[in-house]
């Protein structure tokens, strides 16, 4: 069993880099709703700027999200198929987004046919890659979540030093702990040793 200052040099990249996920993806759903929800008239300039900001975060998703399996220090071919789908989905959201943000930034270049955002909706094509756009990000943002808590498992940490995997082996099978319950655990030993 790993020790606390182990676990601790583990998990600390790992919590850091998910907690930037989560701001990223926040910020992501603040660039979805704040901008698909104008009403009033928008520039080229203000348009361009909505893409660039959401191409951005996207990309710092992924990266941070490649961070956190980094984290793991376990970059095997299996650990990555298990976590391909986020980066199909990152990147199929990415190119969609791209997608309807060049094309904001089109509709925007004719102000005397589209005077306001509200008219972009007469645009099939702007409704269906709206459509597309919002089914691509909350699929991303659910993968991603999902596999930033499935890559917070111990048995990747575990995993890392042969030592470790070697001692944790049942019938051919890592056999780990959540964090949560490996957290308690070194919080429960550090609290009994202080006690003795």
């Amino acid at each position: 069993m790993p020790t606390t200052v182990e676990l601790r040099q583990a998990i600390g990249p790992y919590a850091l880099r998910l907690s930037m996920l989560y701001v990223l993806l926040m910020a992501d759903i603040s660039i979805n709703s704040v901008v698909d929800a104008q009403t009033g008239p928008s520039s080229v300039t203000w348009a361009s700027i909505e893409l660039v900001a959401q191409v951005l975060v996207r990309v710092c998703c992924i990266i941070t999200s490649v961070g956190m399996l980094s984290s793991s220090r376990v970059w095997r071919d299996d650990f990555i198929i298990d976590f391909c789908g986020v980066f199909a989905v990152s990147l199929v959201g990415i190119i969609v987004a791209l997608f309807l943000r060049v094309y904001r930034v089109v509709l925007a270049a004719f102000p005397s046919r589209f005077p306001t955002v509200l008219d972009y909706w007469s645009s099939t094509e702007y409704c269906l890659l709206l459509l597309i756009h919002i089914i691509f990000s909350l699929l991303f943002y659910y993968m991603s979540i999902m596999a930033a808590h499935r890559c917070g498992r111990l048995k990747y940490f575990y995993l890392s030093t042969p030592e470790i995997a070697s001692s944790n082996m049942e019938f051919g099978r890592v056999s780990a702990p959540s964090i949560s319950a490996a957290i308690h655990s070194a919080a429960m030993r550090d609290s009994l040793r202080r006690w003795q």
